[in-house]
This record gives C-alpha cells, structure tokens and sequence, in this order.
C-alpha cells in the first residue's frame, strides 16, 4: 500500500494534537538544554515519505540524524 503525502500543517497539527502536554515538554528540554531553536525533516532516498531530522541549535551548530537513507546528496547539503 502506498503512503499518501499530507500536507505539513496536517503533519504538524497530528504530532501536537496527539499528545500536546509531551509535545511542549520535549520542546521546551530541546530549547531550553539544548539551545535548539529550530527542527526541520530532510527528505532522504530511501522509501516515499522518509526523512531526516536537523536540529539547528544557537550553541551547538546544526546536528543532523537520520536512521536508514542510501547515500543522499539532499542530506550531505543541509548537515
């Protein structure tokens, strides 16, 4: 079954709607340990819908993760 692609307002609204309470804590450790003031997904090569996950932090540069990807040049450019 193919994944259908949503929007990332509907993306969004999902993850805070789902559990909003853990949503704001984990915001508020990643900014307030971490200094992280922004969290993008990068599209990887690997199935549709696949990602990876920039953490820009003020102190600590750009820290990007991603799990299972081929080599990417989309994700060598944003790191």
């Amino acid at each position: 079954m193919a994944c259908k692609r949503q929007p990332y307002q509907t993306i969004v609204a999902r993850i805070n709607n789902f559990e909003p309470e853990v949503a704001q804590e984990m915001w508020s450790l990643l900014r307030d340990k971490m200094s992280i003031n922004k969290i993008l997904a990068v599209e990887v090569d690997h199935c549709p819908q696949s990602y990876a996950c920039l953490l820009h932090s003020t102190t600590h540069g750009n820290i990007i993760y991603s799990g299972d990807s081929l080599p990417c040049t989309n994700m060598i450019n944003y790191a």
